[in-house]
C-alpha cells in the first residue's frame, strides 16, 4: 500500500511529496523450502536509513532516526531493501 492525502480535501499532509509504504512485509524462505517467517515492518518505525541512490539521479544522505516509509520516499524500492 501507499500513504495517501486524497479524499482530505486538503486538511491533512500539507507540503507532504512522493509515495510512501503503509507496511513492509519481510519474508525470509528457509533454506530447506519447508518454512517461512513473515515480519511486519510498521511505515513509521524510527532507523538509520543508509546512503541511497536516487531514482532520479544523485544520492541520498544517510540520515539517522527516519521513519522506515522515508527510504522508499528517498530511493525506491532499492532504498527500501538496503534500509
Amino acid at each position: 500500500g501507499s500513504d495517501s492525502r486524497a479524499g482530505t480535501h486538503g486538511q491533512y499532509g500539507r507540503g507532504v511529496t512522493g509515495a510512501r509504504s503503509d507496511t513492509a512485509m519481510v519474508l525470509h524462505v528457509d533454506k530447506s523450502h519447508k518454512m517461512a517467517s513473515v515480519v511486519s515492518i510498521p511505515r513509521d518505525t524510527m532507523v538509520d536509513r543508509p546512503q541511497c541512490a536516487k531514482p532520479s539521479g544523485g544520492t541520498a544522505p544517510g540520515e539517522h532516526q527516519a521513519m522506515f516509509n522515508a527510504a522508499y520516499q528517498v530511493g525506491g524500492p532499492a532504498c527500501t531493501v538496503k534500509t
